[in-house]
């Protein structure tokens, strides 16, 4: 095992595919920091405090994509060009190869995170000065949340990488499970987070309007709410969503939901590569 990882380790090093991503993540920490200084500069420091904090977390947005796309090129490379099947006739045991996978992807994908949040945080204090430190809530919780998502993409797209001969499948396919996951954690988030009252505004005899608070239809209640409750535990994007969001409190389920989902991804990798016919 710690051959296997030592020469992947070499391999990263040379990867222009790791380091392309690495370096899309540092632009894109540094434009959200230009953009959260822009809109400082024209709506005030009450805008910073409230918003900036997501500006800075943003990368986890992105984070499924990114994991998507290092797993299918970089690990997905190892399958598809028959150095999974060398690796096995030189002795290798497959649950170590699987592992191994497993390690250098939830490994890439916290790299790609600090990789976006150094640049981002050196841009800020250079634009914003001692105001990025007010607007910030680095809390130990969010980075447990943050690890607990990498092991969840890293699980989750190991699969396609390891388990898939024809890499362009694999990529697809990656990415699809990235995109869904995104678009469902935002609706199962948004939904759960629709006030119980809105605001209307009533006409009067008189032509005035009246302000009224009445019961909002999206609001979600009874066996809804819990089955969108348990989805949003689940998601790795809720979490995601959750970290970037300054007025959250740690709620320990989320994390602990997506760690014990972890853990079957792998057993079930696992299980089904033992079995594969590599060729």
């Amino acid at each position: 095992m710690t051959k296997l990882l030592s020469a992947q380790l070499r391999r990263l090093g040379r990867s222009v595919c790791f380091w392309g991503l690495a370096a899309c993540c540092a632009v894109l920490g540094l434009l959200a920091m230009a953009l959260a200084a822009y809109n400082t500069r024209n709506l005030g420091l009450l805008w910073l405090l409230s918003q900036g904090h997501s500006y800075f977390f943003m990368i986890e947005l992105a984070a499924g994509f990114f994991s998507a796309l290092f797993a299918a090129f970089f690990l997905g490379e190892d399958r598809s060009c028959g150095a999974l099947r060398n690796k096995l006739w030189a002795g290798h045991a497959r649950r170590d190869l699987y592992l191994c996978h497993l390690l250098l992807c939830a490994g890439a994908g916290l790299f790609f995170t600090l990789c976006s949040m150094l640049p981002s945080l050196l841009a800020g204090r250079l634009l914003l000065g001692p105001a990025l430190w007010e607007a910030l809530d680095p809390a130990p919780w969010r980075f447990a949340c943050i690890l607990a998502v990498q092991l969840f993409y890293a699980a989750l797209f190991c699969l396609p990488a390891t388990l898939d001969a024809r890499q362009a499948r694999a990529c697809v396919l990656s990415l699809l499970l990235a995109a869904v996951l995104a678009v469902a954690g935002a609706y199962t988030t948004g939904r759960l987070r629709a006030p119980a009252l809105q605001t209307q505004m009533v006409l009067q005899s008189d032509g005035s309007f009246l302000r009224e608070e009445v019961p909002n239809a999206a609001y979600l209640q009874g066996n809804a709410r819990a089955v969108f409750t348990a989805l949003d535990a689940a998601s790795p994007f809720s979490l995601s969503l959750r970290t970037a969001d300054r007025e959250e409190s740690f709620a320990p389920l989320p994390p602990l939901c997506l760690l014990a989902e972890a853990g079957l991804l792998t057993a079930l990798g696992l299980a089904i590569f033992q079995k594969q016919d590599i060729q």
